[in-house]
């Protein structure tokens, strides 16, 4: 983005350098964003694309959005001015206002931390037309320019049906992107229609009405005036008045208008357009952009334009064009017939000019429009990388790609690297099925169907027999196929020849589960819940959410209302487990782990938790976009989790490295069986998966270089102390990112989690930095703080150090000063353990400190000297160190 008051034509000001307090036009201030520099907070800033007289652009990272945008502040000098902060409060507002693709879009304003205003827009990377026009080399370079003239003049139409007026429009306001786009920029002095005048001249001096000049009150036809100086300067090369200054330029406005644009090859009908938008007296002009753009598109479609003044030759052509047939057949001579023949000859050939200057035009649109169609594809792209739906993110790239060379692109597909992927093995037609269920081994499904119910062996596909009873859900066991209908009552079909065997009108339905599905058969034909089943009864009063049946059909669990889980066998007692999450776990499926000891449970917002059946507590959970989970299945190894949710897709998740493995496509109303070493999906179509070395370590990459690393207390977060001065927490479990915190100006050499609180230690005056886990709100220095060349925490908010003296320090309050130990020698590192704190010193002996800071105790650690220590660890036992 560039800003446009960097310019060689900056916008006309008093003598004094002031603006005229008149231009600035009542409107809601933007919101400041909080205190603080905007990179403290969502912006980091980076280089200056440019400055001007008022303000300053410079390239910003929004931390929020991961996105690069163009920030505008103040300029400092002039952050005691403000009318100067009024004017840039003021652009931002009425630019905002503005909804159009030729106007820059704004996407943020605010207030600095000292005051000054900013605000946040698109970054457009490419020129100006100022610099596209210095760069053509003829007439014919230039007038490749119009198209985007002609979008300026469309979106300054759409400001003036808004009620604005720009007074500004010079090519160095405009701005060319390297995808076809055109923005309009720099709307500072823009005012509402019928704002008062008489502040003196307002604008740039080369573009500038006559009224303007006079410091009249300005209307859109001011802004048209402007665009024909534009006009101009593309026929010509030069603005209406070239080779003057602006101080001779604005002595010229008041005396008389510009010579006439003479540039014998320029088409006369553009040269027409520009002497009527440079009319001395506005009435004489167009009467707005919008009849301007009108005029120009006549011109672009071959049309008569209005503001020429064709001669009878050219309009006996015209007539002769339209009627020459008619004219051709009445001829009564040669000549008059060969007069027509020729200008029906001149017609064609223009025609014919006209039109590949169309064709040309219009496959630049239709490469324009690729381009925008794959710029929408990388986004979809990264948007699927997020997700873990890495078929559809490498699809998507590889179609962004085949347009157009981009580097986000290229970067999904190196993102994945040389990481297996899920491989498809078979696909085979599916039978249409309104719902479908596999059996757990993928061996056989059931399938409803609008007039009856199907069973089918899938390997190979083969109907194996076809009932008319009819259900909207059900399962299969050894026992047989359980239907359920709309008014509850259960059918159960016989394996062999889909015979109903038993037929179970159910009465208590205080039992059934609310989500998923609503009964379940044992492999002895035991169905629960059923009349005489009243075990969760005492433990699920509200009702019950979800409910599952162990493999051999010993054991149920529940999930009641309100959050309780219990586990028993289908006929007896239920025990209640007193799990923490309480209505939390909202859920929505739940499945055994085959070895019986854990507990998956899908939630409403795409929560995976494991819970520990022993214990009740939860061992590890990951947040998924399936959206509310439906099914689950758990490989028989109990390795890896498929999940279904209703946005559709089959979620892996690893219990071993609890880690999201990535999603299989599958539309909503599929369903999953765990096969060894892979999966089958059944929906449309019946697919067989290998998953076979999915599981992969997570890669994190930091450009600044890392010093330290700490691990939060629950191990789902690990901080990275990073040589920029940043902190960096990222998602144990996929890698995703969680926050960057600015510790300071230096190496940040430290880094670790107390109870409550994460601490760094910075190379520079900051020294300790601290924040609140896990909310990161920035916390008091402690006393004493000092650069630590190695930090770590120790009990209940004390925290040791070792700093470049190779000294020890421990701060037992953070309120009090730190007391320094003296163990015997001077001392490089640290760890913590559950012995206290293990120092290991220069000359290869150890010091174990206690809990207490003032207890120190000197070991020995080697029979050598050992100058150097590069790792060090602490066992599970108070004497164990490595």
């Amino acid at each position: 983005m560039q800003d446009a008051t960097d310019s060689p034509s900056p916008p006309w000001r008093l003598p004094d350098g002031s603006v005229p307090a008149s231009s600035l036009q009542s409107g809601p201030a933007p919101v400041a964003p909080g205190r603080g520099e905007p990179g403290a907070e969502r912006y980091q800033v980076g280089n200056v694309l440019g400055e001007g007289g008022m303000g300053r652009v410079s390239v910003a990272q929004d931390a929020h959005l991961g996105r690069d945008v163009a920030l505008k502040e103040l300029h400092p000098s002039l952050r005691h001015r403000p009318d100067a902060a009024a004017r840039l409060q003021h652009e931002a507002w009425i630019t905002a206002q503005l909804d159009h693709p030729g106007v820059v879009a704004v996407h943020d304003a605010g207030q600095l931390g000292d005051g000054r205003p900013f605000y946040t827009m698109r970054l457009v990377r490419g020129r100006t037309l100022a610099a596209a026009l210095a760069e053509a080399e003829d007439l014919s370079a230039r007038l490749r320019l119009m198209r985007p003239l002609l979008a300026v003049c469309e979106a300054v139409a759409y400001a003036h049906a808004c009620g604005v007026v720009h007074r500004d429009l010079k090519s160095s306001n405009v701005l060319l992107g390297g995808f076809g786009e055109t923005q309009v920029v720099d709307w500072g002095l823009a005012v509402r229609v019928g704002a008062p005048g008489g502040e003196g001249p307002v604008g740039t001096p080369s573009t500038m009405s006559p009224e303007q000049a006079a410091g009249a009150q300005a209307d859109p036809r001011a802004d048209v005036w402007s665009l024909g100086a534009m006009l101009c300067e593309l026929l010509t090369g030069a603005p209406p008045y070239g080779g003057l200054d602006q101080d001779a330029t604005l002595a010229a406005l008041r005396v008389g208008p510009p010579p006439p644009v003479l540039s014998p090859p320029a088409p006369p009908e553009l040269a027409a357009i520009t002497a009527r938008a440079l009319a001395w007296r506005p009435e004489d002009r167009y009467p707005d952009a919008g009849a301007l753009a009108q005029e120009l598109g006549r011109w672009f479609e071959g049309r008569r334009v209005l503001a020429y003044h064709y001669s009878p030759w050219e309009l006996l052509r015209r007539v002769l064009s339209a009627w020459r047939v008619p004219v051709a057949v009445g001829a009564v001579g040669a000549a008059l017939f060969g007069l027509s023949v020729a200008v029906g000859f001149a017609r064609t050939e223009a025609a014919r000019e006209r039109a590949e200057h169309a064709e040309a035009q219009a496959l630049e649109a239709l490469d324009t429009a690729e381009r925008r169609l794959a710029a929408l594809q990388v986004e979809q792209a990264l948007t699927a990388t997020q997700r873990g739906q890495r078929a559809e993110a490498e699809t998507l790239a590889a179609l962004a790609l085949s347009v157009a060379e981009d580097p986000l692109a290229r970067g999904v597909l190196a993102g994945f690297g040389r990481a297996p992927r899920p491989a498809r093995l078979a696909v085979e037609e599916s039978p249409a099925c309104l719902w479908r269920q596999l059996r757990d081994d993928g061996g056989a499904m059931l399938c409803g169907e609008a007039k009856g119910t199907s069973l089918w062996t899938l390997s190979p596909l083969t109907r194996v027999w076809r009932s008319e009873a009819v259900g909207v859900g059900g399962g299969l066991s050894a026992a047989g196929a359980l239907l359920w209908d709309m008014n509850h009552h259960l059918t159960i079909l016989g394996l062999s020849d889909g015979a109903p065997t038993r037929a179970l009108p159910l009465t208590n339905m205080s039992q059934r589960p609310t989500s998923g599905p609503r009964h379940l058969l044992s492999p002895e034909g035991r169905v629960w819940p059923d009349d005489s089943a009243d075990g969760a009864q005492g433990v699920c009063p509200a009702g019950v959410q979800a409910a599952t049946m162990s493999e051999d059909g010993a054991r149920v669990a529940l999930v009641c209302l309100g959050g309780v889980v219990a586990v028993g066998p289908p006929d007896g007692p239920m025990r209640a487990l007193g799990t923490p999450l309480g209505e939390r776990l909202g859920a929505t499926a739940i499945r055994f782990t085959p070895d019986g000891e854990a507990l998956i449970i899908g939630g409403e917002g795409g929560v995976l938790r494991a819970l520990d059946l022993q214990t009740g507590l939860e061992r590890q959970h990951i947040q998924t976009s399936l959206g509310a989970i439906r099914r689950l299945q758990v490989s028989q190894d109990g390795a890896v989790v498929a999940a279904l949710g209703v946005r559709g897709g089959v979620g892996l998740w690893s219990l071993t490295a609890g880690a999201w493995l990535g999603e299989l496509p599958a539309p909503r109303d599929a369903d999953v069986a765990m096969l060894p070493g892979g999966a089958l999906v059944a929906g449309d179509t019946l697919t067989r998966w290998s998953l076979t070395g999915l599981e992969r370590p997570i890669r994190v990459l930091a450009s600044a270089g890392l010093s330290d690393l700490g691990l939060s207390p629950d191990g789902a977060a690990l901080a990275l102390a990073q040589g920029d001065g940043q902190v960096r927490i990222v998602d144990l479990h996929d890698g995703r990112p969680l926050g960057v915190l600015r510790a300071g100006r230096g190496v940040v050499k430290g880094v670790g989690f107390s109870p409550g609180a994460l601490w760094a230690s910075v190379m520079d005056g900051a020294g300790l930095v601290g924040w609140s886990w896990p909310d990161l709100a920035a916390l008091p220095t402690p006393p004493g703080s000092r650069a630590l060349r190695r930090l770590t925490t120790a009990g209940a908010g004390a925290l040791w150090g070792v700093d470049f003296g190779s000294r020890l320090f421990a701060w037992d309050s953070l309120t009090e000063e730190p007391a320094v130990l003296d163990v015997g020698g001077p001392y490089l590192d640290m760890e913590h353990g559950p012995g206290g704190v293990i120092t290991p010193e220069r000359h290869g002996r150890g010091a174990a400190g206690a809990r207490g800071r003032r207890a120190a105790t000197p070991r020995p650690a080697s029979t050598g000297p050992s100058p150097w220590r590069w790792a060090l660890r602490s066992g599970p036992g108070p004497e164990t160190t490595a």
